[in-house]
């Protein structure tokens, strides 16, 4: 419950919105509007209705554009048009927010949450990685590079920065569950089937980068791509 006394941002509203809905759920820009006028009207209402009708407007400034709760406080992640989840980081936030006191902030800060564990998964699964610590890398192709990304070459410059993006995060969690680990092995497990080192997460960046340089004419044709009303246009 929320400290009377405490006076929260509307940034802060619409975080605790998305949380206590959905906090390890995907869910869309449309839901979202209706959860934070749900939970504050006054302040998500349209004006002179705010009773009756949500102002979507009002939300949408705080998920959208550089100084959004996406790009700056990074609470929220988007997975794709118009859908999102709440981050590590706007789980932690949430909980101070809610006068959690206990050891539980702290866990869910070094936590890996389920969506960057399933990310990692498939990177550590997949055949760039494979490959890559095979020994093999000329035969890296772009078909892995995609994997490695779960992008395709059809993709958007969009679609490629937030899968980079997500990726980043998910290794800077992992990063940090492993280095507040007692145990001298140091290494988490991902869904029960690979355990991962702050060695292997080093490994992981050399390839991102390998593969940015191996298939950079790929990357620009995608990066010169952009979504436009729901689809994909060439800038």
């Amino acid at each position: 419950m929320i400290n009377a006394n405490k006076t929260i941002s509307k940034s802060e509203m619409v975080l605790l919105a998305a949380y206590e809905r959905w906090p390890d759920m995907e869910f869309t820009s449309e839901e979202l509007v209706i959860a934070c006028w749900q939970k504050y009207p006054d302040s998500f209402g349209l004006q002179g209705y705010s009773d009756k009708y949500p102002d979507s407007n009002i939300v949408y400034r705080h998920i959208m554009g550089k100084g959004s709760i996406v790009k700056k406080q990074r609470w929220l992640s988007q997975k794709g048009q118009k859908r999102y989840i709440v981050t590590p980081a706007g789980v932690n936030h949430a909980l101070g927010l809610r006068g959690v006191t206990d050891s539980r902030p702290e866990l869910q800060r070094y936590r890996i949450d389920r969506f960057y564990e399933q990310i990692l998964l498939r990177v550590f699964t997949g055949t760039a990685w494979t490959k890559f610590r095979s020994g093999k890398i000329e035969e890296l192709t772009f078909t892995d590079a995609c994997g490695f990304w779960s992008i395709n070459p059809r993709s958007s410059g969009e679609q490629y920065m937030h899968a980079k993006s997500d990726l980043a995060e998910a290794i800077t969690v992992t990063r940090r569950h492993i280095e507040h680990i007692s145990d001298s092995n140091r290494k988490v497990t991902l869904a029960s089937k690979v355990s991962v080192s702050s060695q292997d997460l080093e490994q992981l960046e050399i390839l991102e980068k390998e593969l940015q340089t191996r298939f950079k004419d790929q990357i620009d044709l995608i990066n010169r791509r952009s979504i436009r009303w729901g689809k994909v246009t060439k800038r």
